[in-house]
């Protein structure tokens, strides 16, 4: 099973034992993969849409890992609180939708919770909003995969609101 690099680096942050949300699985090869390559102990693969979330279960049946993985129909990370979710992992939306994602999961205003953002466009966005609702950017990095450059975010609560410079809402921490 391959992922492309982005995802791979998002994968690389999660951390071991980890108790992970994979929010938009589509296909569910990332949920395998932090199964598989990244020691993670249990997982929830999310989407909003039935059909990809069907492709995701099948895979995590032929697999074997639908006891460790459950999938879940549901619009970003609603309802899943109290699930034990130490990492989140949001890859391949758009920064203004992930930025919405975290604002309406007030769980993940624990700083025990990693959160792996990869925003496919309006970085700038995700960046301004994060920092208004007091989560902070620890490590930034960038990959190339097919024709593109993405940036993959991990980021904590750090209860510290504020405004960011148009600099740094554009740029981050790279």
């Amino acid at each position: 099973l391959d992922l492309d690099e982005r995802l791979k680096l998002a994968a690389s942050f999660v951390r071991p034992d980890a108790v992970f949300a994979d929010v938009g699985c589509d296909h569910g090869r990332l949920s395998v993969y932090l199964m598989q390559q990244c020691n993670a102990a249990r997982g929830y693969a999310c989407d909003i849409r039935p059909q990809p979330l069907d492709k995701a279960r099948q895979l995590l049946e032929r697999k074997g890992l639908s006891d460790k993985v459950e999938a879940v129909l549901t619009d970003g990370l609603v309802g899943m609180e109290g699930k034990g979710i130490t990492d989140v992992i949001i890859a391949g939306i758009g920064g203004e939708v992930l930025a919405h994602i975290v604002e309406e999961a007030p769980f993940l205003k624990d700083p025990s919770v990693r959160i792996i953002l990869q925003p496919q466009s309006k970085e700038h966005i995700l960046r301004r909003t994060l920092y208004r609702l007091g989560y902070c950017i620890e490590q930034e990095e960038c990959v190339h995969a097919g024709r593109f450059l993405y940036t993959v975010m991990v980021v904590s609560y750090c209860g510290k609101e504020r405004d960011v410079d148009d600099f740094f809402a554009y740029c981050g921490l790279l």
